[in-house]
């Protein structure tokens, strides 16, 4: 594969590991698992307080695993098209690789930035 999709392929793979250990991969699966257990029960909706922030909470880490799970799907899928692509000698098929290697990237850096930007207080107005 050229050096420039092997370099992307691995900045991405970085970007994933990140979002993982960010988000506590087994932890935050284990919580999801919980969250959509609890959102089943019958009495749920009798505290429409707690059910709003339950739903937050498992919509929120749902997001963010679907997120880190469709990265290292297109990661896959680009890097099987150019790796068949470069045995064929196909420059389209390694062309269209590439952008979708580039634009897995930009997710990628965006989603890296929103982990790192998480915090407790990140959500909340700054004045300067």
């Amino acid at each position: 594969m050229r050096a420039e999709l092997e370099a992307l392929s691995r900045d991405i793979s970085k970007s994933v590991a990140l979002l993982r250990r960010r988000l506590d991969w087994d932890v935050a699966l284990r919580r999801l698992d919980e969250l959509d257990a609890l959102s089943e029960r019958s009495d749920l909706w009798n505290n429409p307080q707690e059910a709003q922030g339950l739903m937050r909470e498992r919509n929120r880490i749902q997001a963010s695993v679907e997120a880190v799970r469709q990265l290292e799907r297109d990661l896959s899928d680009h890097v099987e098209l150019a790796e068949m692509a470069e045995a064929e000698g196909d420059e389209d098929m390694i062309e269209e690789a590439r952008k979708g290697l580039l634009e897995a990237k930009t997710r990628a850096d965006r989603a890296e930035l929103e982990a790192l930007l998480s915090g407790e207080a990140d959500g909340n107005d700054a004045y300067l």
